[in-house]
Formats: structure tokens, sequence, C-alpha cells
């Protein structure tokens, strides 16, 4: 995954005469981590501060941001497993083809530049999917990161719903 935002795929119109589909994300689950890192607590959701939101869209083709974690690790401590799991609802009037999936528009991939559901059929208007980023958490200089995922159908490029918006604290330890 680019860090620039400059490879990233750009939102792409459905064909005529069908609807646009759509995703919301419905759950969250706490994430699992490895035993250096620790779950900040922090707002996760849709974020809805203005200046914020419009600083993670910017450049994306997204309209909407929702935060799905926060974690905090020691600055330069080695690697660090991570995985979040979510489960989210084909909120549209179509249905989604197993070709839908998460890929890193911005920031470190964490290891996961691609995600698929792993779906096997179309998800029907109503029906969900749950989705599993298993990351890894590199060792990094101090400070705040945040990495980016869309929510696409890969065969088409249109994308489904909010930007994933994943934050990594690496503090100096005290």
């Amino acid at each position: 995954c680019s860090t620039d935002g400059k490879d990233a795929p750009r939102s792409v119109s459905p064909p005529p005469g069908r609807g646009s589909p759509t995703a919301t994300v419905a759950s969250v689950g706490t994430p699992v981590l490895g035993c250096e890192a620790d779950e900040v607590n922090c707002h996760v959701g849709r974020i809805r501060e203005t200046s914020e939101e419009a600083a993670l869209l910017e450049g994306t083709g997204s309209s909407r941001a929702f935060r799905i974690g926060r974690v905090a690790l020691p600055a330069g401590a080695a690697a660090v497993p991570c995985c979040i799991r979510l489960v989210v609802v084909n909120s549209g009037r179509v249905q989604w083809p197993p070709t839908v999936g998460a890929i890193c528009v911005r920031g470190d991939s964490l290891g996961c530049p691609l995600c698929a559901f792993g779906h096997e059929t179309p998800i029907a208007p109503g029906g969900h999917a749950e989705l599993v980023l298993d990351l890894t958490l590199p060792a990094a200089t101090p400070g705040t990161s945040s990495s980016l995922w869309a929510l696409v159908d890969a065969a088409t490029g249109c994308r489904l719903g909010p930007l994933l918006v994943f934050e990594v604290e690496r503090k100096i330890p005290a």
C-alpha cells in the first residue's frame, strides 16, 4: 500500500441501471493484541469531528470515515501482532459479489494491503460478512500514525462504504 495515496483506487460509478453497492459497519470486536500493545480508550465508530474527518478523507474518494480502533505501544518495540474483527452489513439494494474486500488506501498497510471478506457467494441486501484484519504493528519512532482501508469491489473498483481508520500511538517508555 502506498503511503501517499497515489496508488489508491479511485471511486468508480456502478454500471448503468444498477444501484450502488453500499456497506455499513455493524460492529467492531475488541482487538486481539500482542503483550506489548494496549488498546487506547477512544471513540470507535463514525468520525464526526469535521476537521479530523476532512483530513482523513482528503484525496481518498470516500465521503465518510469509521474508526475501527487505536492502540498504543512503546516506540521502537519489536513488531506486535494485532487482529481486528468487524461485521459489515450490505446496506444497499444490490448484492455484493465475492470480490468485495478492504484495500489499504493510505498509510502503512500493517501487513494487510488487501483483505477479502472470504465469502464465496454473493451477500444479499441486509446480509452481513465478517472482515478480519490480521495486522503487524512494526517498530517505529514516537508519534501517531493512521492506516486507512476502503471497502471496494475489487472487480469494478466501486467503493461500498466508509473508510476504515486504525491508529497506532508509539510512545517513549517512561
